[in-house]
């Protein structure tokens, strides 16, 4: 399938069916230990498949988002969200920790 800018795409379907391992294959956030991902991924004409883990950071949740299921999901216990969020400002923007802190704070009351 083909967007284009501004675009947005959902995928619905029975379960089982390879909706969200269609999403990570994009998002290229299933294990490349036990995942091969063949073909073409592009965003802007910039090739994705098999782009380096830290440049994949920069585009996910910015240029390319996944809504998950089950919100429960979207966050991991072992931080706290707080913690997910300044992380997430920080792979996305230049501020500092002290920023990012700030503004996830911010965001939270």
């Amino acid at each position: 399938f083909e967007l284009k800018r501004g675009q947005v795409l959902g995928l619905i379907g029975e379960s089982g069916c390879g909706k969200t391992v269609t999403s990570m294959s994009i998002l290229q956030t299933l294990d490349p230990k036990t995942t091969k991902v063949e073909g073409s991924i592009a965003l802007r004409g910039r090739e994705l498949n098999g782009l380096a883990e830290q440049d994949m950071r920069k585009i996910r949740g910015k240029d390319i988002a996944y809504i998950m299921q089950n919100p429960m999901n979207a966050f991991t216990p072992v931080f706290t969200i707080g913690q997910q969020m300044i992380e997430s400002i920080r792979s996305h923007t230049s501020f500092s920790k002290k920023q990012a802190k700030e503004l996830a704070t911010e965001a939270l009351h």
